[in-house]
């Protein structure tokens, strides 16, 4: 049908102009939170693209179906005021035949979000969330200023004399006071690393000798070792291995926890809201449009544009979208909060078809 591909044609232009936008908007916000990280620790321009790309699939679930919407609604003011609605009106399109492609295109747009925030979004959350502690652990080392004995913690000192370009510290010098009871420890070595381990992060020095001081007989202990390790304060270093957060999971994992994790076990409404979540999202995508065109098409016919039924559709999109946020935040204290979010999905969904189902005046081909 010649109407069909021309609304596909200016919904998905339209759709594509504005997602644009969004993207540009979001990657901006998100380059700025990652840039303090980059910027401390040294990493590459790489890295930061990739932490900024991979924080991006989790918004389209806002992004993508406001677009569309805003694309419904500039589609449609376009149309009356270029009097197209009137004329397809006049020669007996029902709201059916004129919704019809809006609510395949949604439909479509559904199903992609579905998988988006599914899999898309969690895998790319953690994705993220890993090369963000990767960053840290791997440029950690700058904490260490070569020539320099720097306090990394109470009674800790290091020194290092040259620092080579893949990360391997030379020449260095640790003072360990931590336990004066038993003692103060130094270190010589050739060589060394900096390793981030489950307990948090430590120093790794090859080539080298122990010296501790007895405090007993005052003598001085020798130690000569080809491998030593030295743990780091906890919190002069990258976090330990992270637990998952519930948006960090993917659909199946969701509803398969760990039994044997307790985190998981301590969480297991959090993972029943967002499973939740994954499912009401996407269905947020038709409701837009369709309330939209509705808005659009009951408007009063003006050559000027339906204003007034383009401030109504934004407003019920907002009002809907914020509603929905509320009602899932609640949802994870209140039974009634989840059963309400599926009725401010589903109840706007069934009105809307059925107001273009009852309009159906026939068919035109």
């Amino acid at each position: 049908m010649l109407y069909n591909r021309y609304i596909y044609k200016m919904l998905i232009m339209a759709t594509i102009f504005v997602s644009i936008i969004l993207i540009a908007v979001v990657l901006l916000t998100q380059s700025l939170r990652f840039l303090e990280v980059i910027v401390e620790s040294g990493a590459s321009v790489w890295s930061f693209w990739m932490l900024t790309f991979l924080s991006l699939p989790r918004f389209f679930e806002i992004i993508i179906p406001f677009s569309l919407a805003t694309s419904v609604i500039f589609t449609f003011n376009k149309m009356s005021v270029d009097s197209e609605l009137a004329v397809l009106k006049a020669t007996g399109y029902s709201f059916w035949q004129i919704c019809k492609p809006i609510l395949l295109l949604s439909l479509i747009v559904t199903v992609f979000l579905l998988f988006a925030t599914m899999w898309l979004a969690p895998s790319s959350l953690s994705k993220m969330q890993m090369l963000r502690q990767v960053v840290k652990t791997q440029f950690s080392t700058l904490l260490f200023r070569e020539g320099v004995f720097t306090d990394v913690g109470d009674g800790l000192t290091v020194y290092i004399r040259e620092k080579a370009s893949n990360g391997e510290l030379k020449g260095l010098v640790i003072q360990d006071e931590r336990n004066l009871e038993e003692g103060a420890i130094t270190v010589f070595a050739k060589r060394g690393v900096l390793a981030a381990t489950n307990e948090g992060q430590e120093v790794v020095v090859f080539e080298g000798a122990r010296h501790e001081a007895n405090p007993e007989n005052k003598s001085l202990e020798r130690l000569n070792f080809q491998r030593y390790t030295i743990k780091l304060p906890e919190d002069r270093g990258p976090a330990r291995k992270r637990w998952r957060e519930p948006d960090e999971r993917t659909f199946i994992e969701l509803l398969n926890p760990d039994p044997s994790n307790k985190s998981d076990l301590g969480n297991l409404r959090e993972f029943k809201v967002e499973a939740h979540k994954r499912i009401l999202g996407p269905l947020l995508t038709p409701v837009y449009c369709l309330v939209s065109a509705l808005f659009m098409l009951y408007g009063t016919h003006r050559r000027q544009g339906h204003l007034p039924a383009i401030l109504a559709a934004v407003s019920s999109m907002i009002l809907l979208q914020s509603l929905y946020i509320a009602t899932m935040n609640a949802a994870f204290d209140h039974v009634w909060a989840l059963v309400a979010g599926y009725a401010l999905v589903f109840v706007p969904l069934i009105g809307s078809l059925y107001i273009i189902g009852k309009e159906h005046v026939g068919v035109k081909s």
